[in-house]
């Protein structure tokens, strides 16, 4: 079977469930003493996330990012990264330097560092991190704390990448398009307040809020109950709709690429997480609630099934 017919999902199921490995965590847990460690990596390639026109410090931005996102997403601290690096021979070194220079930029705001890695001769470029880490002070949050009645949230606006993808394909301002693609802060600082003051479940949002709410499905049995009119989507999809003739808040939640944090919180605890966030200063907004049944969403005054999955890889 091809994995065109399984697709990415499948195959991570398949492949754990031979190795042994049975919660699809954001990072990898290992107990370290008196703390644990979080390790994790993520790719990039020409052919699957990088734009024709993104520079090389931005490229560098991007594969530091997506990495120290799934420390967020335990409520992790970062600490270094290693690199892999598959080069075709008559790639400028000056390219490289730049490349690696973005990585730094990024890891550093994170008081993170590059720890080493390998370099190859390849047929095409392709770069990935594996990205080490350590839990904050509130511990770390496992996905296994997901449960009915939790409210629902995330850290910030959906559609930002999609709006992105939209401006750069239809010849619009396409260096922004790259840029919002490509060029986004992960939510370290957010996802450790989180942990602190009490998120029973977190996960970043890589691949849509459709694609993740499936995900929590599929590990939990557990469904989703999300109010449209709830969900704060970013600005430039307004935009994006007038370009291309989309469901504004349906590609906002199903294209992915926004990496904010959802999270849970227990219901009886809202009031007083809200006034902890508003007091650190931390924006969350809230999307529905967990419970025993299908994913659902209010729009035009109905709720009706959530039948899209997101993105994944070989579909």
């Amino acid at each position: 079977m091809k994995l065109s017919g399984i697709g990415e999902r499948e195959i991570i199921r398949r492949l754990t469930s031979e190795s042994g490995v049975h919660e699809l965590e954001d990072c990898a847990v290992l107990d370290f003493g008196d703390g644990q460690l979080l390790l994790s990596t993520d790719s990039v390639s020409y052919e699957n996330n990088i734009p024709k026109g993104a520079d090389p410090e931005m490229i560098g931005k991007f594969l530091a990012s997506i990495n120290l996102s799934d420390i967020a997403a335990m409520g992790g601290i970062p600490i270094g990264m290693l690199i892999a690096l598959f080069l075709p021979g008559d790639t400028e070194f000056e390219f490289v330097q730049r490349v690696y220079r973005g990585i730094n930029i990024r890891l550093q705001e994170f008081d993170c560092k590059i720890l080493g890695g390998d370099t190859k001769e390849s047929g095409t470029f392709s770069i990935a991190g594996t990205i080490v880490g350590k839990s904050g002070s509130g511990g770390v949050v496992r996905q296994s704390g997901i449960a009915p009645g939790q409210v629902m949230g995330i850290t910030g606006s959906l559609g930002r990448a999609a709006a992105g993808k939209i401006f750069f394909e239809n010849g619009y301002r396409k260096s922004h398009g790259i840029r919002l693609m490509l060029d986004f802060m992960p939510r370290i600082n957010e996802a450790l307040a989180l942990a602190r003051n009490g998120a029973k479940f977190m996960t970043d949002l890589s691949d849509g809020l459709y694609s993740s709410l499936w995900k929590i499905k599929d590990y939990s049995g557990l469904g989703a109950r999300i109010v449209a009119e709830d969900i704060p989507i970013h600005t430039s999809m307004e935009k994006a709709g007038e370009l291309s003739p989309i469901d504004i808040i349906e590609t906002a939640c199903n294209y992915g690429g926004d990496y904010e944090i959802l999270f849970t919180i227990e219901n009886h605890e809202y009031g007083d997480f809200r006034k902890k966030m508003a007091e650190e200063k931390i924006p969350v907004f809230f999307i529905g609630e967990v419970y025993d049944g299908d994913i659902i969403i209010y729009r035009d005054n109905e709720w009706k099934k959530v039948l899209e999955k997101g993105y994944e890889h070989f579909r």
